[in-house]
């Protein structure tokens, strides 16, 4: 039974597991598709929807339905590029939802599609047991914002006491990068994890952004 097939019966995702002697593995091909409707699938199961809110993404602004987490205060929506999958978020409490304010995106975990093994941020993984999962390496976007890498946002979680599990992982194109890892998909737990990793970039870049304006006086 295909993984398409799987969801369709609502059973739990788990697909032919390869040999590796890592505890993640990239997920390939079209399966990433159906991973991807499985992340929505379950974020939007306690989750309120907003259909037609304007979003700005850096990626431009545009009209989007958003669906919102209370209990986290975070907010996601997607949507597909030509290369890769949107997924972005941000945190707002009920009054912002309920207004017709702008939504601004705080973060985004968005693995490359079927065919596409580009240097990507995000990226979909299976564990052995064939369960699926979605990883982040650390790097935020920034804009104009300096120091925005992978080893600065580490050295700040640490001196912030915020601990994460990297977990390396050989990527399809060679090499080995490391990953937070939100999972298993199929259950809800990882989206408090989620959300905590977005908070945590979106502090270590307003962290940064004070030291450089303080530079600048």
């Amino acid at each position: 039974m295909d993984l398409s097939a799987q969801l369709d019966d609502g059973n739990l995702i788990r697909s032919n597991v390869r040999k590796n002697t890592m505890p993640f593995f990239p997920v390939l091909g079209n399966d990433r598709d159906t991973i991807d409707e499985l992340f929505w699938r379950v974020f939007r199961e306690d989750a309120e929807e907003f259909s037609g809110r304007r979003v700005s993404t850096p990626h431009g602004v545009g009209i989007y339905d958003v669906y919102w987490q209370e209990e986290h205060r975070v907010w996601g929506t997607s949507s597909k590029l030509r290369n890769r999958y949107l997924n972005a978020f941000g945190f707002a409490d009920a009054a912002i939802m309920r207004s017709s304010d702008t939504l601004y995106v705080y973060f985004e975990v968005n693995p490359p599609r079927p065919y596409h093994e580009g240097r990507s941020s995000g990226y979909f993984l299976q564990n052995k047991q064939g369960d699926y999962f979605i990883g982040h390496n650390g790097k935020f976007g920034g804009g104009r914002v300096r120091g925005i890498t992978i080893e600065n946002f580490k050295r700040y979680c640490e001196r912030m006491g915020i601990i994460w599990d990297w977990e390396n992982v050989e990527m399809p194109t060679g090499g080995i990068r490391s990953f937070i890892v939100f999972g298993p998909l199929h259950e809800g737990g990882w989206i408090e994890k989620l959300a905590r990793f977005g908070r945590a970039g979106y502090e270590f870049k307003k962290h940064l952004k004070e030291q450089q304006q303080n530079e600048q006086r």
